[in-house]
């Protein structure tokens, strides 16, 4: 289950912000003591959130985006925290394309039963989690100047995934 940043100095879209590059995804969990539905167990990094909350304090854009080109562009320096923001930012990013994927797959598995679906929501999040442990190899063809960073972002999971 995700935390919710409820610090009423940030707006819902900083809040958002502040999740996807301070939430590390940590494991399978059963729910409702099922073993057939397992839910990701995410971690809030109480350093990055921290980083981030002064980063949106000090800045006046608030964009997600915003914060991912910046932490890309300031990520030559060898700062091992925006490394870790890029990371989280990848892992969450992964995971909701890996559910779109995975729903699609089984929607197609149901209307045609002779195709098999051998993959859990879990290994086909799998490609997705092992692309953002290394986020300078995952971004080192994007084009910096580029605006579309979270286009070229959720394109490129979805092909690591498929």
């Amino acid at each position: 289950m995700r935390r919710e940043i409820h610090d009423t100095r940030f707006t819902a879209s900083q809040a958002e912000t502040i999740r996807l590059f301070s939430q590390r995804f940590r494991g399978w969990q059963d729910s409702n003591g099922s073993f057939a539905t397992k839910q990701p167990r995410w971690h809030t990094n109480s350093k990055l959130q921290a980083s981030i909350a002064t980063w949106l304090n000090a800045n006046s854009s608030t964009d997600k985006e915003d914060f991912a080109k910046y932490c890309l562009v300031n990520l030559d320096n060898n700062l091992e925290l925006l490394d870790k923001h890029l990371s989280a930012f990848l892992e969450n990013i992964g995971y909701k394309r890996a559910k779109i994927i995975w729903k699609t797959l089984r929607e197609r598995q149901i209307s045609n039963q002779s195709l098999p679906l051998e993959n859990s929501l879990e290994e086909v999040y799998q490609y997705a989690w092992l692309a953002a442990s290394n986020p300078r190899y995952f971004y080192e063809n994007f084009q910096r100047e580029s605006p579309h960073l979270l286009r070229y972002t959720e394109v490129k999971i979805k092909g690591v995934i498929l």
